[in-house]
């Protein structure tokens, strides 16, 4: 229902019974079962610093991608479950970063 629709609600008890209710109105939240996610892009990190006399590279802001619900009004955020985060100072290598996207009902992809 949009926001502002007028309801009509009727009662009636045995024997014309009289008393009062409470009425509340709740909207339950619809999403999909697997929101849509899009990864970050690869990154390469110069090594221009030294950490216990290794080549060490700090790791910049990350770009872990983007992420929706194709239902209106249902958010989807990234989760980074592993890996190096940002501003992190690491050794010269190859790093794995995992992360998934998550709605607002907690439908993973």
């Amino acid at each position: 229902l949009d926001v502002g629709t007028e309801l009509t609600i009727a009662l009636f008890g045995d024997d014309l019974e009289a008393g009062s209710f409470s009425l509340i109105a709740q909207e339950d939240l619809i999403c999909s079962s697997e929101p849509e996610y899009q990864c970050g892009r690869s990154i390469k990190v110069i090594t221009d610093e030294t950490c216990e006399g290794e080549q060490c590279g700090r790791i910049p802001e990350l770009d872990l991608g983007f992420c929706y619900d194709e239902v209106d009004g249902c958010g989807c955020e990234i989760v980074q479950t592993s890996g190096p985060t940002s501003g992190e100072l690491l050794p010269a290598g190859v790093y794995d970063v995992v992360s998934y996207a998550e709605n607002d009902l907690g439908h993973r992809s």
